[in-house]
Parts: structure tokens; sequence; C-alpha cells
């Protein structure tokens, strides 16, 4: 099916394309506005624009012979509510050539067939790249899980993915790119180690339905790049970070200063709580990362081969009790 051949075809309203088309040209079907099913063959690449600005569309199924989307493809497709995935495999590597060319950035929801929404996404082992745009505006996601076999977030790829609070990036992740999950309602993000480089806006939020603010633990900072405005938010100066290790370059701390409420640094993280090394030996408690109810720290932590004893404890949310144990009070 070539270029444009059925650009502005307003009248027509179903299509059904035979297995035998191979090939379906840019533009093919702009502005069909009235076609509310397309059936899509035994393609590998649907071209810039093709479907774009079919606005009765409800659906699409992408079939698994997919493996690229180019630009605009689906662009002011505004009534799709389902986009159907028979293989996640084969959606995930897909490459999507911006993001409306992703039909999710209109549909916002992901279905395996016709009645199955796809709302705990489990990416399958074996998978190294999230690749860019792949969820881009799949708000009907409320939780995903990454296989350690991913070593890189693309760009947008979660963009505006609203319905999932914490994302569990896994420690054989080393980049995250750009607005890789801006517009999202995240509040808790933990940066594992591994983690080099984060790209321009990847956490952004738009400052008020956005899910508040933001508890953000970076475990490395030592070798990390941050891109530009990576924690931004139109609410500024809201979000906390807890940031390893203490002697952090002045580089980071004018990366995260602008959007920080709080700017605190550590050492180690030893169950579920961050400590500071104050000397040979002692450590400061700095917080308590996951705290449901009164919580006693030890007279003494190991980290490698040394001892370091628990001499002092950070700002007002920790206390001692009267058997001089060191007890962190839960927080408001």
């Amino acid at each position: 099916i070539g270029n444009e051949v059925f650009f502005g075809c307003f009248g027509l309203t179903s299509d059904i394309i035979p297995e035998s088309v191979t090939t379906i040209g840019s533009s093919a079907f702009f502005y069909c506005s009235s076609l509310t099913s397309v059936n899509i063959p035994n393609v590998t690449t649907i071209e810039r624009e093709t479907f774009a600005y079919c606005t009765s569309l409800t659906s699409v199924t992408i079939p698994e012979c997919v493996s690229s989307i180019e630009f605009s493809a689906f662009h002011g497709c505004y009534n799709l509510q389902k986009v159907i995935v028979p293989d996640i495999s084969a959606w995930l590597n897909i490459s999507f050539g911006s993001s409306d060319a992703n039909p999710l950035s209109y549909a916002h929801h992901l279905y395996s067939d016709e009645n199955t929404e796809i709302t705990n996404l489990v990416i399958p082992e074996g998978i190294t790249a999230i690749k860019d745009n792949v969820f881009c505006g799949c708000s009907g996601l409320t939780s995903v899980t990454l296989p350690e076999s991913v070593t890189s977030i693309g760009s947008y790829a979660f963009y505006g993915c609203r319905g999932w609070t914490s994302v569990n990036i896994p420690w054989s992740v080393t980049s995250i790119g750009n607005q890789a999950f801006s517009y999202s309602h995240l509040t808790y993000v933990d940066i594992p180690a591994t983690v080099t480089s984060i790209g321009d806006e990847a956490f952004r939020k738009d400052g008020y339905s956005d899910g508040g603010p933001m508890t953000v633990l970076i475990r490395d900072a030592s070798h990390l790049e941050l891109g530009e405005k990576v924690f931004y938010s139109w609410v500024s100066n809201r979000n906390t970070f807890y940031v390893m290790p203490s002697t952090t370059s002045e580089y980071i701390v004018e990366k995260l200063q602008p959007y920080a409420k709080s700017l605190k640094f550590c050492d180690v993280y030893v169950d579920s709580v961050l400590y500071r090394i104050m000397s040979d030996g002692e450590v400061e408690a700095i917080h308590h990362m996951s705290i449901t109810e009164e919580v006693i720290l030890p007279d003494f932590i190991v980290i490698g081969d040394k001892t370091f004893r628990v001499v002092s404890l950070a700002d007002q949310m920790f206390c001692i009790d009267p058997n001089n144990t060191y007890t962190l009070s839960p927080l408001k």
C-alpha cells in the first residue's frame, strides 16, 4: 500500500488488509477520521503518520512481526482506548520514532487480548533494554517489575505513567534516559549504585496532580552524571534527597539543591537505616527509610570487616530511650 493512498478518505470506516501486504506507506491512512478499526498485517514497519488523525479509531492490535513504528504514526488518534499486544517481548523490541508513534500515548491502557488489561507489568527475564517511548503514556499500569537483565531505561520509557508511586530499579541498570519517568506519580525512588547517568528531566513532575513530593535515595553519587533538571517540579524545593557517600561533590549538590526541601548525606545503608561515618569507628544514624513504628537501633553496626559504634542521632526524628538503646521515632 503506497504512501498517502487513502489520505483524507473520510468515508472509510473499516480496513481489512490481506496478509499478502508487507508494506504500508507513510500517511497511507492519514486523516481517515471515520476509520474505527484496522488490522495490521504481516508488516515489520508502521511508517510515519500512517494512522495520524484517525480520530474514530478506538483500539489497535500490534502484531509480533512489527519491529518499528515511525514518527507520529498514531498522532492525533485522540479516541484510542486500548492497545492490544499479544506478545509483550515483541512489543519491548519495537523501536518507536517518537512518543506519538506509540499508540499508548493516546490509549493509556495496554491489553494482552481484547478483554485482559495489563496493570501489573512483569518485564520478561532476558530483556536488556527498556527502549525509548515503549510505555509512554501508559497510565493504566499500577506496578512494573524489572528483571536484573535490564541495563538501560530509555528516554520517555515510562513518561506519564501515573498509576504507580514507586519503582524498583534493579542493580543491573547503568543509565536512565531523558524524561524516562517524568510526569509520573512516583513518591519514592531508589537509585542503585550501578547507575552512572540520568538524563534530562528524568523524574520531572508537573507540581500539581502529580502524587506529591518524592523521597530519593541515591546509593552512589561519586560517579553519577546528572542531566538538566532531573528532579524538576513546578513546585520547587519540596523533595527529600539522601545521597551516598557523605563526601559527594559540589557538582551533585548544585544539581539537586534547587529541587530539595532536604538534602542529607550518608555513607552506608544497613537494615533500612542510613548512617554517616563521623570518624574512625563511629557513625551517626541519619534516617530510617521504611519506618512504620518505633524501631530500636543497634549500639554497633558492621561495615565490611569493621565495627562502628552508633554515637549520635541526626535531627529530631531520633531519640534515645531510658535504656540507652538508640531508637527512631515514627515519622509524622
